[in-house]
C-alpha cells in the first residue's frame, strides 16, 4: 500500500465514523441530540463581540464527503459501494445483496473508487504542495 493509499484509508475510516453519527436510526431520530453533535463535532472558541462561534471539527470527514459526493455525480455506483463498505454494518456479500449487485461486483467498485478517491486526492496534495512552495 502506498503512502497516498495509507493516509487516504486513515480519511476513509475518520469519514466513515463522522458519517455513521449523522445518520438516523430508522424512526427519524439521530443518534444523538443537536446539542451532543455540537459538542462533539464542533470545536467551540470566543467570538468578537461575545458568545461563542463553532468550527466543524473533522475537516478531514467534511473533505472526504466533498470527494464522495463528487464521485456520486460521476458514478453513483461507485459512490454507493463506497458508503455502504465504510458505514454499514455486515459482511460484503450482505452489502453487495442490499445493493443488488454481486460479490465481486462490489468488490471491483470498492477498488475503482477508493483508486478514484486516490487519484483526486494526489492531485489535491499536489496542489497544495505546490501552493504551499514544496518542490519535489
Amino acid at each position: 500500500m502506498s503512502l497516498v493509499e495509507s493516509h487516504l484509508e486513515k480519511r476513509l475510516q475518520e469519514w466513515a465514523l463522522w458519517y455513521t453519527r449523522q445518520e438516523d436510526v430508522g424512526i427519524g431520530y439521530p443518534h444523538r441530540s443537536i446539542e451532543g453533535r455540537l459538542q462533539d463535532d464542533y470545536i467551540f472558541f470566543p467570538a468578537k463581540g461575545g458568545g461563542y462561534q463553532g468550527i466543524p471539527y473533522s475537516s478531514i470527514a467534511a473533505e472526504i464527503e466533498k470527494l464522495v459526493v463528487e464521485l456520486s455525480d460521476y458514478q453513483a455506483l461507485l459512490a454507493d459501494v463506497l458508503r455502504a463498505d465504510y458505514t454499514q454494518t455486515g459482511t460484503q456479500g450482505n452489502k453487495a445483496k442490499n445493493l443488488g449487485i454481486s460479490l465481486a461486483q462490489f468488490k471491483f467498485c470498492a477498488k475503482l473508487a477508493k483508486a478514484w478517491l486516490c487519484g483526486h486526492y494526489s492531485a489535491i496534495l499536489a496542489n497544495t504542495a505546490k501552493f504551499n512552495g514544496i518542490q519535489r
